[in-house]
């Protein structure tokens, strides 16, 4: 996928999309700034996570919630 494939995605659902695997050598060349600024232009940013190498995104119950409704 590249950025216009996430922004796609932000645009056909509603939920929390987390990004990861990124910026891989060999297959994957999309960046975390490009794909956090395509997002920011599309006005999704909010919905969209692109956590560091070795970082732990945690989701409670209560926003996961929030965002369904």
């Amino acid at each position: 996928m590249d950025a216009q494939d996430v922004v796609d995605l932000l645009r056909l659902t509603q939920g929390q999309v987390v990004a990861n695997h990124l910026e891989a050598l060999s297959h994957c060349p999309v960046t975390r700034t490009g794909l956090a600024q395509a997002a920011t232009q599309a006005g999704m940013q909010a919905r969209l996570h692109v956590p560091a190498d070795g970082e732990t995104l945690t989701f409670h119950e209560a926003e996961l919630l929030m965002v369904m409704e």
